[in-house]
């Protein structure tokens, strides 16, 4: 009882914790930089509400910035290594580690940084038979599952709409697979819009039409 208790918790926070953490540090960083400006020019806000404004969007501009040339120095050799030193002391920090390490798997099958964790956007009958639902390759099973499977199977990853960063593995045989022709970014836009942002679509002459 202790442990499943222990496990819930852990995985409570795990869930709450990186999207309360990442609004804070956005909101603090934003904050203090405004509120910088703010002391260091006293008269120029002062029972100004359109001054106080403009200085804000020019915090939050350069705040995007800074972070987007952060982005930049991570790719420099010397600086990346220094950044995965960084990355490698924090990620031994207990509870903190973990949370990171979750944060940056799903940031980076996301966002696009890495483009091999989900491959394809494909459609499979889930959860339940003439049931269908968006899921996104993420590669051919192997090792036990394909083992005691006797048709070659796919690793199925299901998102919940309209967060998308949880969801459901499943395995599907390949051939009740059907590959679609979308981008990742267009099958996300579906799951997380819950069907409402449909991307355009112009059929193949070689793909046959099911509701006919």
């Amino acid at each position: 009882m202790l442990k499943r208790f222990r496990n819930h918790l852990i995985s409570g926070l795990l869930i709450f914790l990186p999207a309360v953490i990442s609004i804070y540090i956005m909101s603090f960083l934003f904050v203090k930089t405004t509120d910088y400006i703010f002391h260091m020019f006293p008269a120029i806000y002062h029972n100004n509400i359109e001054v106080r404004i403009f200085i804000r969007l020019i915090a939050l501009f350069l705040l995007l910035s800074c972070l987007v040339l952060l982005g930049m120095l991570g790719k420099i050799l010397l600086i990346r290594k220094l950044l995965q030193f960084g990355e490698s002391v924090f990620l031994r920090i207990p509870l903190l580690g973990k949370i990171y390490n979750a944060i940056k798997q799903v940031s980076e099958a996301f966002l696009g940084y890495d483009k091999t964790i989900l491959n394809k956007v494909c459609m499979v009958e889930f959860p339940r038979r003439g049931a269908y639902s968006i899921g996104f390759v993420t590669s051919t099973a192997e090792g036990e599952v394909q083992y005691r499977t006797k048709a070659k199977v796919i690793n199925i990853f299901v998102p919940t709409t309209p967060n998308p960063t949880t969801g459901f593995l499943i395995m599907v045989p390949e051939d009740e697979v059907i590959i679609l022709d979308m981008t990742i970014e267009e099958g996300l836009k579906l799951v997380i819009s819950g069907g409402a942002v449909v991307p355009n679509y112009t059929p193949k002459p070689d793909i046959k039409k099911f509701n006919s």
